[in-house]
This record gives C-alpha cells, structure tokens and sequence, in this order.
C-alpha cells in the first residue's frame, strides 16, 4: 500500500513537471526560431561578404559588388529589371496586428485582407480586415472563434480571395467560404486520411473556373475541390528530400495559379518550386536547395504575374523574382534582414506592369507580429 502511495506521488510529480516543461518550450519557441534565423543570415553574410543589400540596384556601386559573383552562379544571368527600392528597409504597419496569419489580395481591385489570431480565455479567436495599402483598417469582414485547452490546440489560419468577392479561409481540416460583401458563409472539409478529407490546411487558391485548392501540409499533397466542396482530385505523395519519384512533396507550405491553371507548389522541405497541370500532372521543378541565385531553402510563399514567379524564402530570408520565360534568368532579389522571421507575402503590381519585364509594385511581408511594406520601381 505504502509503495502504490509514492508510486502515484511520483507520477503526479512526473505529470506536473512535463507540464512545466511543455508550457516553457511554446514560450521560448519564438526566441529559439529568432535565434535561429539569426545565425543563417549570419552565415550568409559571412559568405557572401560585401553582399549584404535589402534589395538590387542598379547603381554602378551595387553593379560592382554582384557581377563578380556571376561567375560563380553559373548560367544564372540577372537582368537590369532588377528592382531598386524605393527605401532602405521594410516599413512596418503602424496599427496593431495580433499574430498575423496570412495575407491576400484579389487582382482586379487589389483589396487586401489580413487574418489575424488572438489567443484568449482559453478560445483562439479568429478574425479577417480589409486594410488598405498603407496599413489602415477599412473594415472587419468575418470572426469566429474556437474553443482550446492550450497553446498547442491552435491552428494556423490560411487565407485567399477570388475575384467575385469570394474568401477562403483554411482552418485546421476545413474550408470556410465567406462572401466580403454579404459575410455570408459555409464551410465544408472532413477530418482524416483518404482522398478529399484533410488534416492541416497550409494555403489555398482559386483556379480560373472556381475551383478550390487546398494545400496539405500533413497529408502532403494538394486537393482541389468545387466551389461548393465536392472532391475532384488530389496530386502529391508524403516521400522526403527527392529520395521518390518527382511528384513527391513534403511540407507544402503555398500555392499559386497561373492562366493556364498550372499549380506552382512551395515544397518547403524538398527545397524547389513543383509546377502541375490542371490534373494533377507533374510539370516541371524549379530551383534546388542552396543560397545561391535560382536556388532555394525553405520556399513558403508564392506570388505569380505573366512572366514573373516571387519566391519567399524562409531559410534565405529573401524574395527571389525569377523569370518564367527562361529557366536561368532571376529578374530580382530583396532581402529582408529587418523582419524576423517573414511567412507570408504578396505582391500588388504597378498599373501597365503586366506582361513586361518590369517589377514595381508595392510588397507586402508578414511575420507573426506585423506586416512590413516596401515599394519598388524599376529603373
């Protein structure tokens, strides 16, 4: 009897202390991942030397410190539509933001949304603002929240648009449609393994004919649905660092849609851009792991025009513009060595840009505390 007593005190002790321990990592996870980010932009600093820049001009001083690296890019050429921003750095929004969790915008009227997650009373509460692009609220467009027993019970939310005024918003294994004008919604999705059931939204996008994609980064692959969630189709396999065939993906992190309706994949552990027809066909991959120009570590947001692929990178802290028309041309590189850790992007083009080897616009980066705005113009 005296053992079952210090045996159950034991336990509970065991209990408590691995309870202490798990709270204290989800506190110090953000310091770690800072930490973390820190030394590969270190790393690449110390690489690259003298070409530390937050983004590519073409003035003669910048000229003289990237065309000696050509050489050791390769075939790599960089054209002179790289763009020259029109600031120093990132400015960051001034109104607050809690925990940012994803961006969109639609194309036409370039309205942008911003979702946010705010942890409180035990429920995470989920909530989606039109801002403009100098980071003024214009107005909330859909909330809700759901009930958890700790930190580790939250999901990231995903978001997209369409150009009928239509939201994707992507929570743990469902799709919640909601109309920005009505805020009107529904939602569809099942738990589970097979095909057309989902675990961990990662990103979504709207084909050219409604349909819905949905990236899996669980599951690892792509699902794609009817504007009124019916299962069509799901492409990818769960097979690591290229040691399948070449549909395989690991962690996809984010989509996008060319007018062909082909599917640019981040695969973010594999390192590289897979590209997908309409069907689930494989295509083409673009990129491979590494810190030079056209290479990739941890892609994890996409932006996409006629010509021109923008590539976030998490592990290289910057935004690769790389040219669709050829395989060995980058168009354009911004690093952000002023935003800790950047996850999510999009890209507003400058009127008259489309089709053009031209990169102005307005960039949008967000990280888990804000978003940061960089305008840039070609010259």
């Amino acid at each position: 009897e005296e053992y079952g007593k210090v045996r159950h005190f034991l336990i509970f002790v065991r209990n408590g202390v691995k309870y202490l321990l798990n709270n204290a990592l989800l506190q110090l996870k953000p310091l770690l991942d800072q930490r973390l980010d820190k030394i590969v932009e270190e790393s690449r600093i110390k690489k690259y030397k003298s070409v530390k820049l937050d983004s590519i001009s073409w003035s003669d001083k910048v000229s003289e410190a990237i065309l000696p690296l050509i050489e050791e890019f390769g075939d790599v050429q960089i054209t002179k539509t790289s763009p020259n921003a029109s600031q120093t750095s990132f400015r960051k929004w001034n109104f607050e933001l809690h925990t940012p969790m994803g961006l969109s915008k639609t194309n036409q009227e370039n309205r942008i949304y911003v979702i946010e997650s705010l942890w409180k009373a035990q429920k995470q509460k989920l909530r989606v603002r039109e801002v403009s692009i100098e980071g003024e609220v214009v107005g909330d467009v859909w909330a809700c929240s759901k009930s958890c027993q700790s930190l580790s019970d939250m999901v990231s939310p995903v978001i997209t648009s369409d150009e009928e005024k239509m939201l994707a918003v992507g929570i743990g294994h469902e799709v919640i449609l909601v109309n920005s004008e009505t805020k009107k919604s529904y939602k569809f999705g099942k738990h589970g393994n097979y095909p057309g059931q989902l675990q961990g939204i990662s990103s979504l996008a709207f084909s050219s004919v409604g349909n819905i994609l949905v990236a899996d980064n669980i599951l690892n692959r792509v699902s794609m649905f009817s504007s009124e969630g019916e299962f069509i189709l799901c492409f990818g396999t769960s097979r690591k660092n290229g040691s399948a065939n070449e549909h395989s993906l690991s962690n996809p992190s984010a989509l996008a849609i060319d007018a062909q309706d082909h599917v640019y994949v981040a695969d973010t552990d594999n390192h590289r851009i897979a590209v997908f027809n309409h069907e689930g066909c494989y295509l083409k991959s673009i990129g491979c792991k590494g810190t030079k120009l056209r290479e990739l570590i941890e892609p994890c947001a996409l932006v996409l025009s006629d010509i021109v692929l923008g590539v976030l990178e998490r592990g290289n802290k910057r935004i690769q513009f790389l040219s669709l028309e050829s395989d060995n041309v980058v168009m354009g590189s911004l690093y952000l060595d002023n935003i800790p850790a950047p996850r999510h992007l999009i890209w507003i083009r400058s009127p008259g840009s489309d089709g053009k080897e031209d990169l102005s616009g307005d960039i949008l980066v967000a990280d888990s505390e804000s978003v940061y705005h960089n305008k840039l113009s070609a010259e």
